[in-house]
């Protein structure tokens, strides 16, 4: 058998054959190696076609996300910090006090309260109904779940931001997400609930109960006399300030995102 094999190893080597054979070995490697390449090519292109179709639906959802957002900043939240605020403005006043910190802000002088907070204008004078219903706003705040999770943490949660073509279009998203956060995130949260907790720390050392004021003269004659709570009422009153303000900005911003976001999907259908 030895000497049968020798017989062809020595033909194939007389008629060159090793080169031949080499020759097809390699471009049979060679074609394997292109149809992995190519295969693993219509792979990825596949998947970034899957992938860009999930960020066209989480882009559908932040467009739906956003105009809610738009529609709860504009109502109950809203209302009812305005409310506060300005029921802080009438408690400094008929104290006596000024909001020193307030310089450059002209209140609305026809602003009227949603009626399921106060029925009418805020007075002008002492007003013992709305002395109590101030105080007792005082200390209500809104507040935005500390777990929320924005749409732009769901798309960064898939992995799909990169996705978005357009620099531009990213920058404002996250622009836009970065303000929010920054202006109902946690940090504001926790800078609202330590001016509440300041308020009714000092409201009940001096005796009150923010639930059921007996006497709202006694209130206002305390107000007049004590700078500490003064301090307190214009902490609250700025804070109601700046977040009256944030709904506002944010709002606006999200409309322009949203436009921003309509255009990129009509132009990647």
């Amino acid at each position: 058998m030895i000497p049968f094999f020798r017989k062809i190893r020595k033909k194939m080597a007389d008629d060159n054959k090793p080169l031949k054979y080499m020759r097809y070995a390699i471009g049979e490697i060679v074609l394997v190696v292109i149809g992995i390449l190519i295969a693993l090519q219509i792979n990825n292109w596949n998947e970034a076609r899957v992938k860009k179709i999930a960020l066209k639906e989480h882009l559908k959802n932040m467009v739906e996300s956003l105009n809610q957002d738009i529609k709860n900043n504009q109502g109950t939240p809203k209302n009812i910090d305005e409310f506060r605020f300005y029921s802080m403005l009438y408690l400094l006043d008929i104290s006596g006090h000024e909001p020193n910190y307030l310089t450059d802000f002209e209140p609305d002088k026809n602003f009227v309260p949603v009626e399921w907070l106060w029925k009418g204008k805020i007075p002008k004078q002492f007003d013992e109904q709305f002395v109590k219903v101030a105080i007792r706003w005082l200390e209500i705040t809104t507040e935005r779940d500390e777990n929320y999770e924005s749409a732009l943490e769901k798309i960064k949660d898939d992995r799909l931001f990169s996705y978005i073509e357009e620099p531009a279009l990213k920058s404002t998203i996250e622009n836009h997400y970065w303000k929010d956060n920054f202006r109902f995130g946690s940090g504001e949260i926790k800078r609202v609930i330590k001016y509440r907790n300041d308020w009714v720390e000092v409201l009940n050392s001096a005796g009150f109960n923010s639930e059921f004021i007996k006497d709202p003269k006694e209130v206002i004659e305390w107000l007049e006399n004590s700078p500490e709570a003064i301090a307190k009422l214009r902490n609250l009153a700025s804070n109601a300030k700046w977040r009256c303000e944030s709904f506002d900005i944010i709002s606006e911003d999200a409309k322009l995102l949203i436009e921003d976001l309509n255009t990129y999907l009509l132009e990647n259908k």
